[in-house]
C-alpha cells in the first residue's frame, strides 16, 4: 500500500504566474487580480485561488489594485463594508494595455476570466451593492 503522503503536492498552473515560495512580488498579485473569474476581484478570491498568495494582506492588496488603476486596468472601489473591492475594464478596453504588460497576463486569457462568472467567495452583499451602485450590470454577477 502506497502512503498517502508519498504523492507530490500539485500546484494550480496558471500562465503568468510564478511558482515561488516566500515573499509575493507585486507582479503576482496584479497577475492574479486580472486573471480572477469575472469582473470582479477581492483579496479574498486570490488569497483561496492560488495558493502561495494564501498570506497576501488587505495593504499589498490594495497596493498592487492601486497600480492596475494608475495603469489603465480598471479600478478599486471601497464599500461600505470597508472591503476594497477591484472592478475590471472589459477586455476591448484593456487589449492594448496588456500588450505592453505581457508580463502581466495574456489578453486571451483575462478575455476568457473575464467573461466567467465570478467566483462564490465574492459575498452576496458585495455583489448586491455593486449591482446597486451600477458599476456591475446583475448579468454579469450570476
Amino acid at each position: 500500500m502506497i502512503p498517502i503522503f508519498s504523492f507530490p503536492i500539485l500546484q494550480r498552473s496558471t500562465p503568468g504566474l510564478l511558482k515561488q515560495r516566500g515573499q509575493v512580488s507585486r507582479t503576482n498579485i496584479k497577475t492574479a487580480i486580472l486573471q480572477t473569474p469575472g469582473p470582479v476581484s477581492t483579496q479574498n478570491a486570490i488569497r483561496c485561488n492560488w495558493r502561495f498568495l494564501r498570506c497576501t494582506t488587505k495593504q499589498q492588496f490594495l497596493a498592487a489594485a492601486g497600480e492596475l488603476q494608475n495603469s489603465g486596468f480598471g479600478s478599486v472601489v471601497t464599500l461600505k463594508s470597508k472591503r476594497g473591492v477591484f472592478l475590471k475594464r472589459p477586455p476591448e478596453d484593456v487589449r492594448y494595455l496588456l500588450a505592453n504588460h505581457p508580463n502581466l497576463c495574456l489578453p486571451e486569457v483575462y478575455e476568457t476570466r473575464y467573461r466567467l462568472p465570478p467566483m462564490k467567495l465574492i459575498s452576496l452583499n458585495i455583489r448586491y451593492e455593486l449591482v446597486n451602485m451600477g458599476l456591475v450590470r446583475q448579468e454579469q454577477m450570476m
